[in-house]
């Protein structure tokens, strides 16, 4: 299932997590006015059952909260789709950590083969 959440939405559940320095003014009420009411819903329903932490992390290819790898196809869809996913395994919501984008390396070169050595002896050549 997919939350249709804005990065700034997702900061917010960050901080409301975390109890980072910035976050004072993150309270449930402020998260009631700023996120949909489905994803707002889920997220009380998760800290409810027990499943703490609520939001984690989509992290080489596995979910941070039950550490059991997604499946491929799942975990290239939410990279590629903004918001927030639920983990099929755990149920718990998913966002996919802002990464610095990296410049693909070059592909490596190969080093040029070694001249060949003349012929020395064995048979003469007609």
């Amino acid at each position: 299932m997919k939350f249709d959440a804005t990065p700034a939405q997702v900061g917010l559940l960050v901080r409301h997590l975390a109890h980072l320095p910035g976050s004072q003014g993150v309270t449930h009420e402020t998260l009631e006015h700023e996120l949909p009411r489905g994803l707002l819903e889920r997220y009380d329903w998760l800290q409810k059952v027990g499943h703490t932490p609520p939001l984690v992390a989509l992290e080489h290819g596995a979910c941070s909260g039950c550490h059991i790898r997604l499946p491929t196809m799942f975990a290239s869809h939410a990279r590629l789709r903004a918001g927030v996913h639920t983990c099929p395994h755990c149920q718990r919501l998913l966002y996919i950590p802002e990464a610095p984008v990296e410049e693909p390396a070059p592909p490596p070169q190969k080093p040029p083969k070694p001249a060949r050595r003349p012929r020395v002896g064995g048979r003469p050549r007609a």
